[in-house]
């Protein structure tokens, strides 16, 4: 069964503050987290930067892209004070119901292999991912080895 995305739009001013527009939408099927850019990128152009929180440990994750709004939204003011975050979001495995950033989860789901690697729990973190890439595209997967110090 694949797994469904849906993307967490926020229309806000340029830099932060208070949303002038939120609302999620749905992902087509076939777009995957490896394929997420370039069919924003489709959608609304080239990003202007991307969209980042903490993660575990405090590290920067890189949960979505900022684009230019789209001139069918209303907005209070020029449209250059605006802007619109792009954030892909699946349902938390342990909180059913409960809309999560797929970069995110995804961060906090290797950090808690890593520690149990870390510990000696288990012997060797196998992550197998893929780069960024067009719909449709073959990609060569990266595979990183991760083994416990305590074997």
């Amino acid at each position: 069964m694949a797994t469904l995305y849906s993307t967490r739009v926020t229309v806000q001013p340029r830099g932060g503050g208070n949303p002038v527009d939120a609302f999620d939408s749905t992902v087509p099927a076939g777009i995957e987290p490896d394929t997420m850019r370039a069919y924003y990128t489709q959608r609304f152009g080239e990003p202007l930067d991307d969209a980042y929180t903490d993660g575990p440990s405090g590290s920067r994750v890189d949960i979505g892209w900022v684009f230019e709004v789209p001139a069918q939204f209303e907005l209070p003011g020029p449209p250059d004070e605006f802007e619109m975050v792009v954030i892909p979001v699946t349902e938390d495995p342990e909180q059913p119901g409960v809309l999560v950033s797929v970069w995110l989860l995804l961060a906090e789901q290797r950090a808690k292999f890593e520690h149990l690697v870390d510990e000696g729990k288990v012997d060797r973190l196998v992550v197998v991912s893929l780069p960024e890439h067009e719909p449709g595209e073959e990609a060569e997967p990266k595979v990183t080895i991760r083994e416990s110090p305590k074997t």
